[in-house]
């Protein structure tokens, strides 16, 4: 019996040696090669930490089973003999050491990699980068070497002195993940590029903001008293409008200045094509450093909007930053969908005041360089939930709202009566006001590191959300205004002076080319968005024609198109139906009176524009929920994407 459960123990300790290696290398590519958070040495340690306890549990366990299943097949015949002579002699040095060397070395990369990282970036730092890693790995070497021959001398029962030395390693980890030891800064995204003529560029993107909720405009519910100073002070238009209601989609649009139907991402599941040129990738390669604090799974770094970016945080995972981001880790979420676990709201989205402390971090370490920021927040969208603000006190509080829309989205139900409508309307209303409030303290954060008057800030919706117009119940779906109609203002030192108010029809892949000039660059690339500073000082006038595609139902019925000027839109359902829909927009704004019978020949005008600008693509009949994971599927459902 006892030497069954040695060889069941060595088993379990060989799979534990053999885990503990693999999470190493997973840690260690993941890393350096795909994770973009910010963390601290203290930060990354506890993720490695907990990687490898992860890595070493999974490893244990499969390796004792393995153990469990052949030590029938070992415990007869003259092996047996031979493994119970030596087992207890040869196996658990060379079995312990590693696991323990191992275990030291992951930790000594994860504590020096800060080190690393800024050697790399650094110039001419390569060779000290490597040597700094060398130097961790021969150290790791010795510790393991030196552990195994003091167990091998225990084993065969002669005493051994412990080298004075052997406790080093360990002081410094501690040394290292208590912050006493902090790394230094240099290189490239470390400080070293300053230069004081080029501002910073500070991007705000409002997830599911409605145009018309801002209460200077005179919305009877929302207080937005941040966002009204802020569009009173700067450059307001008024007449901003998304080329697709989904959120990965239209920021695409923004960080490209291309239209969906030329960067391909129309949904929140298909990638941006990694040959296309970013925002972020051409200030990374003037010298800027570059960081995106993003709110929701619907702008997962797995769509590759994180190009550019040499912090993308879109982490979800709790008390451990990028714990999610294990392959046995998202093994376990995926098994969790596949089986009929539920999503669950924290798993897909970041609450406003969490991101702006990560933000925070991140601007304490680069505000005195040349900076990209991009902020991207997530509270308007559904579900809406109270937050107790004042005047909206008949919402109900958190955990005893008056109308819960978690549970009705559960319910999947899209029928309300009156008193929930409003009631929904109310809450939404409140959700924005919230964020105005949010907003509010990252405008503060940039005053109080005093580049506020030294950036170029633009301020500027994904999309809209209709309220029941339409039929539209609590959703962005469709291509009518309150889905597609988003705020945009920006702040800018080139256009310090009078305040400008833009009634002008714009675009949001206007803010690629219109943040570039306002920087002081110039993009030769041709793309769909156009520099809107000529618009801002009066020196043209000319109205942005915006092509519209997006979805009226779910994943798989195929995309409408339209086109919106300022004083029409026209719009056309997917085939084979391909019904057609007109509004003059300045006598009908809430697109109530369907023209398309008494105006022949705009609807021909707008027909052959659309046709030509969508060519020969099959965008209409894109699109199919066939084609995502069942994770994704759950998760986007939860997100009201897939019904």
């Amino acid at each position: 019996m006892k030497f069954f459960a040695l060889r069941v123990l060595y088993g379990t300790l060989a799979g534990l040696c053999v885990g503990v290696l693999a999470g190493a290398i997973e840690l260690t590519y993941l890393t350096y090669a795909q994770l973009k958070l910010l963390m601290t040495p203290a930060q990354w340690s506890a993720l490695f930490g907990a990687g490898i306890a992860l890595y070493g549990m999974f490893g244990a366990g499969v390796g004792g089973a393995v153990a469990l299943l052949l030590a029938p097949l070992t415990g007869r015949g003259p092996k047996a003999q031979y493994f119970r002579e030596v087992m207890n002699r040869d196996m658990l040095a060379p079995t312990l050491a590693p696991v323990i060397g191992v275990s030291l070395a992951v930790m000594g990369w994860t504590c020096l990699s800060p080190w690393i990282l800024a050697g790399l970036r650094a110039e001419g730092g390569t060779t000290w980068a490597l040597a700094v890693a060398g130097f961790i790995a021969v150290v790791a070497a010795l510790w393991g070497l030196t552990l195994f021959r003091l167990l091998r001398r225990r084993d065969e029962g002669q005493a051994g002195a412990v080298p004075l030395w052997l406790p080093v390693p360990i002081v410094v980890m501690v040394l290292f993940i208590g912050g006493v030891v902090r790394p230094p800064a240099g290189g490239k995204g470390f400080g070293s590029h300053v230069n004081p003529a080029l501002p910073n560029l500070v991007l705000i993107t409002l997830d599911t903001y409605r145009a018309d909720h801002l209460s200077w405009l005179g919305h009877p519910d929302a207080s937005t008293p941040t966002l009204d100073y802020f569009a009173r002070k700067n450059v307001m238009f008024t007449d901003a409008v998304a080329p697709i209601p989904e959120t990965a989609p239209s920021h695409a649009s923004m960080l490209t200045g291309l239209h969906p139907l030329d960067h391909r991402v129309l949904d929140n599941a298909s990638p941006l094509p990694e040959d296309l040129d970013t925002l972020a990738e051409y200030l990374g390669d003037q010298g800027y450093s570059t960081g995106a604090f993003v709110s929701a799974y619907s702008l997962d770094r797995d769509l590759r909007l994180d190009q550019g970016f040499m912090v993308y945080d879109d982490d979800f995972s709790g008390r451990i930053r990028g714990f999610n981001d294990l392959a046995l880790r998202r093994l376990t979420i995926w098994l969790g969908f596949r089986f009929g676990k539920p999503a669950q709201m924290a798993e897909l989205e970041r609450p406003a005041p969490l991101t702006n402390e990560r933000a925070r971090e991140w601007l304490m370490r680069h505000y005195s360089e040349n900076f990209f920021l991009w902020v991207h927040y997530f509270e308007p969208h559904a579900p809406y939930i109270p937050h107790g603000l004042d005047g909206f006190e008949d919402n109900g509080r958190p955990g005893s709202p008056r109308v819960d829309h978690v549970a009705i989205l559960d319910e999947r139900r899209n029928d309300y009566s009156a008193d929930e409508a409003q009631a929904l309307q109310r809450l939404y209303a409140e959700e924005c006001s919230y964020l105005d409030r949010q907003v509010g303290e990252l405008l503060l954060l940039l005053e109080e590191y005093d580049v506020f008057d030294s950036s170029v800030i633009v301020i500027v919706g994904d999309h809209g959300e209709s309220l029941g117009e339409h039929d539209i119940q609590f959703s962005h779906m469709g291509l009518y205004d309150p889905s597609i109609r988003v705020p945009f203002m920006i702040r800018a030192p080139a256009l310090a002076g009078e305040p400008a108010r833009v009634d002008t029809q714009v675009r949001v892949q206007d803010v690629f080319p219109t943040a570039l000039r306002l920087l002081g660059f110039r993009y030769a690339a041709t793309m769909d968005g156009r520099d809107l500073v000529p618009l801002i000082r009066g020196e043209e006038e000319a109205d942005r024609s915006a092509l519209l595609v997006g979805r009226m139902g779910k994943l798989g019925t195929g995309l409408w198109v339209g086109l919106r000027k300022d004083n029409f839109k026209y719009l056309r359902s997917p085939p084979p139906e391909a019904a057609e829909e007109f509004y003059w927009l300045e006598t009908d704004p809430r697109e109530l009176d369907d023209a398309a019978d008494r105006a022949e020949q705009p609807v021909q005008a707008a027909r052959t524009w659309v046709n030509s600008a969508i060519g020969a693509t099959s965008v209409e009949e894109s699109g199919s929920v066939d084609d995502l994971s069942p994770e994704q599927q759950e998760r986007l459902r939860m997100l009201g994407y897939v019904e």
